[in-house]
């Protein structure tokens, strides 16, 4: 079927893309319980597409669907990547040529994919919004495409959190960050330029956007970056600067580490506590005395000695006609019906 429908690829796409789809479906229905850890399941394919199929889909996807080519990247694994990123690359898909580099061990150059995409965006966005109302579904279609764009870029921040070291990772961050707050940045130099009585309209909706993308990724790298490295980023950065943009972020970002820090608090002084009472109660019974009461022990002629081990084990040494060994554990009570042993802790 794929052989016959080359010559139209429009019509090979809605084939494949039907074939692949339904797949999917069925393998969410039956494998709903399979999912691994935090970051939920990975779907892998249970369709045997051969390697050049796969290829061929992923050029079609580069083509006629891109917003749908990163899932089928990393949901398989059995295609060439430099052919896959050719392909990607001759499209003009970024969110696929990046996934790929990333693959390949390159994350510093599929974030600068990223970001570039990210700087497109903004600037459609703002003609966007300098059109007014003509230029609503603009605006909308620029406002989705950024929030794809920062969520993959997030996501590859997250994901090199624990394979590139410390400097790099929060390197990553940083770039994606300063992407957002520079033309934050611009724009109030340039309302400081133009002095405005007010704000323009087309303005005023941009800043909000870059002020809301700005807080996610703040509350994002939250959770791999230390909270004063963030807040030294942004005093060297912007201490120059005003930060009501900032402001209501970094205060969220405050009350959040304050709370996670007395959480953790409680919790180490808990499992203090416990160690310690644990610890003193384990000290006292090892430093308890046992006594032996001789009148209670049936057949007390016949023992010699008594060997009280660390464990509260109590060894009776008895004549050689008793016993074999002449040794008698009272915590099996193998030989109970021959002698008993009455003892308790010393008070």
């Amino acid at each position: 079927v794929i052989d016959k429908l080359e010559a139209n690829p429009k019509a090979l796409f809605q084939y494949m893309q039907a074939v692949v789809s339904a797949d999917k479906h069925s393998r969410v229905e039956n494998s709903s319980a399979a999912f691994a850890g935090s970051g939920g399941f990975e779907e892998k394919a249970a369709l045997n597409l051969s390697p050049a199929v796969q290829e061929r889909y992923i050029s079609l996807l580069a083509r006629f669907h891109q917003d749908a080519l990163p899932d089928f990247l990393q949901a398989h694994d059995g295609y060439d990547l430099e052919r896959a990123l050719a392909a990607c690359q001759e499209a003009g898909a970024s969110g696929g040529a990046a996934y790929i580099m990333e693959r390949m061990g390159d994350a510093q150059e599929a974030m600068g994919l990223h970001l570039a995409e990210i700087e497109k965006q903004l600037d459609l966005l703002r003609k966007a919004f300098e059109k007014g109302m003509d230029g609503d579904m603009e605006a909308a279609g620029a406002l989705k495409a950024l929030n794809q764009t920062q969520r993959a870029a997030i996501e590859l921040c997250e994901r090199n959190m624990s394979r590139l070291d410390d400097s790099d990772a929060k390197t990553l961050w940083f770039q994606l960050l300063d992407r957002f707050a520079g033309p934050q940045r611009s724009i109030r130099a340039e309302l400081d330029a133009a002095s405005y009585t007010t704000v323009p309209e087309a303005i005023g909706k941009l800043q909000e956007c870059l002020g809301s993308f700005v807080s996610n990724v703040l509350v994002r790298m939250m959770a791999g970056v230390p909270f004063p490295a963030i807040l030294s980023k942004i005093v060297s950065d912007h201490g120059t600067d005003r930060f009501s943009e900032f402001k209501p972020t970094i205060l969220g970002m405050l009350d959040t580490y304050h709370y996670e820090s007395s959480i953790l608090q409680t919790a180490n002084h808990l499992l203090s506590d416990d160690a310690f009472r644990l610890l003193r109660r384990l000290t006292s019974h090892k430093r308890k005395g046992i006594v032996v009461e001789p009148p209670l022990l049936d057949g007390a002629d016949k023992v010699s000695s008594l060997e009280v081990h660390t464990s509260g084990d109590v060894l009776v040494h008895m004549s050689a006609s008793t016993t074999p060994d002449g040794r008698h554990c009272f915590s099996c009570q193998a030989f109970s019906d021959q002698i008993s042993l009455i003892s308790s802790p010393k008070q």
